[in-house]
């Protein structure tokens, strides 16, 4: 049973390869004393290692691609958060253990055997001296996949079985949130001629401008590719897109809102320069059919719904439970 952990897995084993590289960078600069105690839960300490088994893989490629006290910070915050999850993870599986039931360790070996094949390892046995070679210790590797093993089941089997969005839901959530999520806005395709006041006697070429077009607006496109310091309306004849109302800056909008097709704005004058605006096309709005959006809206409430009850139930944990933070 993969209990929808290969993802994980695959990512673990990432991780695996990368432990040994991280204990040999010295970009990171960040503490590597890995048995270092950086909190507890119920008396149970969990180490810097503990941390850095799930985080070594990010930890590597931040101290490549940032300056060090970059890298410090983000690390730092990174593995605030990796303790809560473990903290977590640990609360999950001490309520596990208060139980009867036994995830059995054929679960644990398959998904042994996942990580294994991911990594082009043929046999656990194989793998195993891969993990051996890193340094690793294989019963505290197969402890800590039991732990996510049990996790996975625990939360799919016990919490998320009763999470069941009914069509009523939906229906009423898609009538709450109509207006502001489920209409599509109007578009308007916009033609423009930027004259940029950085160039020479830009007015008198913008008056030049204005005067052609208020005599033959249809001269619009030459005139953009011409005069206009756009780059991308000079090389489409003016054209630059299509946009929403919300998507266009507000010196602009006045016109807009007008919605007149085809007619030129009067020279808008800003802080970089004058734009001249034409409308070229307008796709109006609509609202979206709740069966268009059905499934995905059924899969948002169903997360939303999901990370409610995780946090009802990791709160009930906590606060049953003795933890302390040492950082």
């Amino acid at each position: 049973m993969k209990l929808k952990l290969v993802k994980f897995l695959t990512f673990l084993c990432l991780i695996m390869a990368s432990l040994t590289l991280l204990a040999e960078t010295e970009k990171s600069q960040v503490p590597t004393q890995t048995d270092s105690i950086l909190a507890s839960v119920n008396g149970v300490p969990i180490i810097l290692s503990d941390v850095i088994f799930e985080s070594a893989k990010d930890e590597n490629i931040l101290a490549a691609a940032l300056d060090i006290n970059q890298a410090k910070e983000i690390i730092a915050e990174m593995r605030k958060k990796l303790v809560d999850d473990i903290i977590n993870r640990k609360l999950i599986v001490a309520e596990y253990e208060r139980g009867t039931f036994r995830i059995p360790e054929e679960y644990v070996n398959n998904a042994i055997d996942d990580i294994a094949q991911s990594t082009n390892y043929l046999s656990r046995k194989k793998f195993y001296q891969l993990l051996r070679e890193n340094g690793l210790d294989i019963f505290e590797f197969r402890e800590k996949i039991r732990e996510k093993v049990i996790v996975e089941y625990l939360i799919g089997k016990t919490l998320y079985t009763h999470v069941n969005i009914s069509p009523k839901k939906i229906y009423e959530y898609y009538q709450a949130n109509k207006e502001t999520e489920f209409t599509l806005p109007d578009k308007f395709e916009l033609s423009m001629i930027f004259i940029s006041n950085m160039r020479e006697n830009y007015q008198e070429t913008a008056e030049k401008i204005a005067e052609t077009l208020k005599n033959d607006p249809s001269s619009f496109p030459f005139a953009a590719a011409e005069y206009s310091d756009n780059e991308i309306g000079r090389k489409n004849n003016g054209i630059i897109g299509n946009f929403s109302l919300k998507e266009i800056r507000e010196e602009f909008k006045n016109f807009v809102e007008q919605k007149k097709l085809g007619v030129v704005s009067e020279p808008i004058t800003t802080t970089e320069g004058i734009y001249f605006l034409l409308i070229n096309k307008i796709e109006e709005g609509r609202e979206i059919p709740l069966r268009e959006i059905e499934q995905d809206l059924r899969k948002k409430l169903e997360k939303t719904e999901r990370e409610r009850v995780f946090s009802e139930y990791i709160e009930k944990l906590r606060k049953n439970a003795i933890i302390e933070y040492y950082f």
